[in-house]
């Protein structure tokens, strides 16, 4: 009998010791001591056991806190040294917080827990983001560095999934980080999760951005040849997003801005898949017919029109479309470009045909005169462009136009030693 109560005054000694510990850490945090607490929180949660009830959760909120704030406090200070030890306190906060959330009692432990996951869910989301842009703005980081941004920012948005698993927009990030590193399969399933996340959430803030998943997954069907799939999650898109706006409580003219924006971005992205697919060239023939007799000033509706036409060799109609474009916008040198090449084409395949019929001399020495135009309006002032320079060498030679054919030539070569 003497030893089990022995063992019983062990025991609530030892209890005793840890609550007095977790007070004390708690004291030690209140002060803004965070080494001092994080000392004695370890050594409590070396042992979680002797702790009872929602001790053992908040004493790993606590643990968490102390991480987030010893971060904070350094990276505020600008201490190189305390920013470099504590590089890792949002994932030690985030596994903490895991930890509390196996133990939650009572309500108040709850809200707490639920509090501060909200919190860390943003800060550990946002970093993620501000990795991505990083990423996205910086188009000369080498490879090896942009790997290990990848790397670094899915750790971010898995975590954020973790702390939120009905969070659309950590779904979205992580999908774009996935599409990045061309993990494809896995950029689709989560930009999927995100479309079902956004669909059962309320929203309290207006939130146009999210749409961009509908066309992140439409470009990788694009890159896998599945235009009529793609075409059809763009549409989806878009009818979703119209849905949206419609119910949406905000109508304030920065929101119409966003809507306007991403309706643009869909139907770009859109227009791009029809000029991508071949299997679906007749069906764009017909979309940017109907937009360009629908609205005649619709310039990008008659410019796709006449790529459409010149990849379907119909070289008549695409020439007319081109030039339609010239005439809304004359100095327009995509449209220029594109002319003047389909000139040059054309004499091309007349070339051959000139030994047998002298009668296409004429008109070979015509089409060479009306690229030539075209295509020095394309290059424009700065002559900087070496596609426009050896099509000009192409119709040089073929004039004979000796000094042209020099000039364009020694452009060339010092535009490619400049490099």
């Amino acid at each position: 009998m003497k030893i089990l109560l022995f063992l019983f005054l062990v025991c609530y000694c030892s209890i005793s010791m840890a609550q007095e510990s977790l007070k004390t850490a708690d004291e030690y945090f209140r002060k803004q001591d965070y080494e001092k607490a994080l000392q004695h929180l370890q050594i409590i949660l070396a042992n979680p056991d002797q702790l009872k009830g929602d001790e053992r959760s908040f004493a790993y909120m606590l643990k968490a806190k102390t991480h987030l704030n010893l971060i904070d406090r350094a990276v505020k200070n600008n201490e190189t040294k305390n920013t470099e030890k504590y590089k890792d306190a949002y994932f030690l906060a985030y596994q903490d917080l895991i930890e509390a959330r196996k133990f939650v009692l009572g309500e108040s432990a709850k809200k707490e827990c639920e509090s501060l996951g909200n919190y860390l869910n943003r800060i550990i989301k946002n970093l993620g983001a501000a990795i991505l842009n990083k990423i996205y703005s910086n188009n000369a980081m080498q490879a090896s560095a942009k790997n290990a941004a990848l790397d670094e920012a899915q750790k971010y948005m898995m975590a954020s999934i973790g702390l939120n698993p009905s969070d659309y927009s950590a779904y979205d990030l992580y999908g774009q980080v996935m599409m990045l590193k061309k993990a494809d399969d896995d950029a689709i399933l989560n930009f999927e999760k995100s479309i079902k996340c956004f669909e059962g959430t309320k929203h309290s803030a207006t939130d146009f951005s999210h749409f961009r998943v509908y066309g992140n997954m439409a470009i990788i069907q694009l890159k896998r040849n599945k235009g009529a799939e793609a075409i059809n999650t763009i549409q989806n898109g878009k009818i979703s997003l119209d849905k949206y706006s419609q119910t949406t409580t905000k109508k304030d003219s920065l929101s119409k801005k966003e809507y306007s924006e991403m309706k643009t971005l869909l139907d770009n992205i859109e227009n791009e898949i029809y000029l991508n697919s071949p299997d679906l060239a007749q069906k764009a023939i017909e979309k940017f017919k109907s937009q360009s007799n629908a609205n005649p000033a619709d310039f990008m509706a008659r410019f796709s029109l006449a790529q459409i036409y010149e990849q379907q060799k119909m070289t008549t109609e695409a020439a007319a479309e081109y030039e339609s474009v010239l005439k809304m916008d004359s100095t327009n040198r995509l449209a220029a470009f594109n002319l003047g090449a389909l000139f040059l084409n054309e004499a091309l395949e007349l070339e051959v045909k000139i030994a047998q019929d002298e009668k296409l001399k004429s008109k070979f020495s015509n089409l060479l005169l009306r690229s030539e135009a075209l295509l020095k309006k394309a290059l424009g002032p700065e002559e900087k462009d070496t596609d426009c320079i050896d099509a000009l060498l192409k119709i040089y030679g073929r004039l004979q136009k000796k000094e042209e054919y020099q000039y364009y030539r020694n452009l060339k070569t010092s535009l490619l030693q400049s490099k």
